[in-house]
């Protein structure tokens, strides 16, 4: 699966096959767990995937125009993967707790791109926080501080 991987970014975003890491295929993970909280409600929105890939950009210092190819394959991709876990253990293995902390307000991000916070959507998020070894603490702190910021922006 991550060889695949690793030929898509060497192509699309002409990396060599030194840069073809881990790194970059955990830009790939992430997308699809942001995907997978995204669809959670069963349909993905045109906000949900702008919201995606301005994550994306900002967590991997990635270009628009990179941040959107990666979306692009993982939503091509998602629905060949039947188990999330692959990409959860590629991130525990490649991201630090900082990281993981961003990527959960990410996640948090999109399940908040509509205005409604989904039942699913919760569940889903509350799952990938646990399977990243990230405290309830954080769970709730950065669902908040993601609150706070968006009613702060209405």
């Amino acid at each position: 699966m991550f060889n695949k991987i690793n030929k898509w970014l060497e192509a699309t975003l002409n990396l060599g096959a030194d840069d073809a890491s881990e790194q970059h295929t955990a830009q790939l993970a992430a997308a699809i767990l942001l995907i997978e909280v995204s669809r959670a409600d069963f349909e993905i929105s045109h906000d949900e995937q702008q919201i995606i890939s301005t994550v994306l950009a900002k967590q991997f210092s990635l270009s628009a125009i990179e941040a959107d190819k990666v979306l692009e394959y993982a939503l091509q991709e998602h629905e060949e993967y039947t188990s999330s876990h692959p990409f959860i253990q590629l991130i525990n293995e490649e991201m630090e707790i900082d990281a993981k902390r961003e990527l959960l307000r990410g996640l948090w991000e999109v399940a908040y791109a509509d205005g409604v916070l989904d039942k699913y959507e919760e569940y889903h998020i509350r799952k990938i926080a646990d399977w990243l070894y990230l405290s309830h603490a954080d769970f709730v702190r950065i669902k908040h501080q993601v609150l706070d910021k968006r009613d702060q922006a209405d």
